[in-house]
């Protein structure tokens, strides 16, 4: 293997013990710092071909706006939580804006652990009851919708299944939502907690 396609920094808080990078170690002069050293470092990736694409995960703005420092390239992508449940639209503006490619991650949030590791009283994303109906007039599944809700907000989406029926059924979304149905969507019901990852906007 001589490049892969697509390389992210995982998380916006770069600062860790024993990094290699002076500018990443606990005591460095700031987390922009490092995260502009970090970013040089996967731009240079790219450029010698390791890489075709390179880009980042969980960056809120304030993150994003860090690495336009040296002249460097924004990432290509930028991996971000993001379901009827979590959904940052200013962060998905930002991203079409610069012409980043928004991948939404858990855009079903994901209903095989999240409800009982964040003991939501709702239940699943997948048991809400507009999904359900909506699901009903289009013979589709309620994951289908949220899903389908996701690619009509313009998001690039990676839902993640063992189930070989279910990678059948992500990928049978050749249907459409109407206005009204994407706007019950966004204002289904919400657990006080919704957010299933670690939120990256408490890191500077």
């Amino acid at each position: 293997m001589t490049y892969v396609d697509l390389v992210l920094i995982h998380w916006p808080w770069p600062l860790v013990q024993g990094s290699s990078d002076p500018a990443c170690q606990n005591g460095a002069a700031s987390a922009n710092s490092c995260r502009q050293s970090s970013w040089k470092a996967m731009v240079e990736i790219l450029n010698t071909g390791g890489a075709r694409a390179v880009g980042v995960s969980n960056f809120e703005i304030a993150h994003l706006e860090s690495l336009k420092t040296g002249n460097l390239p924004l990432p290509a992508v930028n991996q971000v939580e993001f379901s009827p449940y979590w959904h940052e639209l200013d962060v998905l503006n930002y991203c079409k804006e610069h012409q980043i490619v928004f991948n939404g991650y858990a855009p079903l949030a994901t209903p095989d652990w999240a409800p009982a590791s964040h003991n939501w009283k709702t239940g699943s994303l997948l048991d809400a009851a507009v999904l359900s109906e909506i699901a009903k007039v289009h013979s589709k599944t309620p994951a289908q919708v949220a899903l389908r809700w996701s690619i009509q907000m313009d998001v690039v989406i990676n839902p993640r299944t063992w189930d070989a029926e279910h990678m059948k059924e992500n990928l049978d979304l050749n249907f459409q939502l109407s206005d009204a149905e994407m706007a019950k969507i966004a204002a289904v019901p919400k657990p006080s907690n919704p957010k299933v990852c670690p939120d990256p906007r408490q890191y500077p």
